[in-house]
């Protein structure tokens, strides 16, 4: 299963075009260090917490009473509280996992996105549902109407989380400024997929 387990580079070495370090993980015995591949590496961050939270959530709980190994209890005790009782579960793939922690570091430099986003995360949303409707010609109108109630659901429930939970505090300028100057609109109109993939992950 795809996790990310806490340890530390100890060496490293140039094959081809890439850059390895060995990998010795906390708790585990020397036999079980390993070579990984730079761009599976992640630094110990909030945001990497976040992504280890949610992988642990795409994983269906174990119900068979098993005892877990060492580093499934390392994956569990990152993902710090978070609850597993939710109803929908996004599994979020690894190149976007990369790409929210390179996104931090950029936002951590003062490198904010420039606002408005085009698209907005309102046209992504309702791109996607069209897609979703035009690639079946089966789709059940009960499904249509799924989908519609999931878009006004994620719309309405992005425009309230936005401010309390999406945004670093390098953004938070950014945003203020922008909600004096643009009373009444919604978020949804003015971000785009940077911060929809933050809700997504949360």
């Amino acid at each position: 299963r795809k996790q990310l387990y806490a340890g530390k580079a100890t060496k490293k070495r140039r094959r081809g075009d890439a850059w390895q370090y060995l990998v010795h993980y906390s708790g585990w015995g020397n036999k079980y260090d390993e070579w990984v591949n730079e761009d599976l590496l992640y630094p110990d961050t909030d945001e990497s917490r976040r992504v280890a939270a949610s992988l642990r959530n795409s994983v269906p709980t174990d119900k068979q009473g098993k005892k877990k190994s060492n580093k499934e209890e390392q994956a569990d005790a990152m993902a710090e509280d978070v609850e597993d009782d939710h109803l929908i579960q996004f599994i979020i793939p690894h190149t976007l996992q990369t790409h929210l922690l390179k996104e931090a570091d950029f936002i951590k430099d003062g490198k904010v996105v420039a606002l408005p986003r085009k698209p907005c995360v309102r046209q992504v949303l309702h791109d996607f549902i069209k897609f979703k409707a035009q690639s079946s010609d089966e789709m059940l109108q009960v499904e249509k109407e799924i989908l519609k109630d999931m878009n006004d659901s994620l719309l309405s429930y992005f425009d309230k989380a936005l401010g309390m939970m999406l945004l670093y505090k390098e953004e938070r300028g950014q945003y203020n400024k922008w909600r004096e100057g643009n009373a009444g609109v919604a978020q949804c109109d003015f971000y785009g997929t940077e911060h929809l993939l933050r809700l997504v992950a949360k």
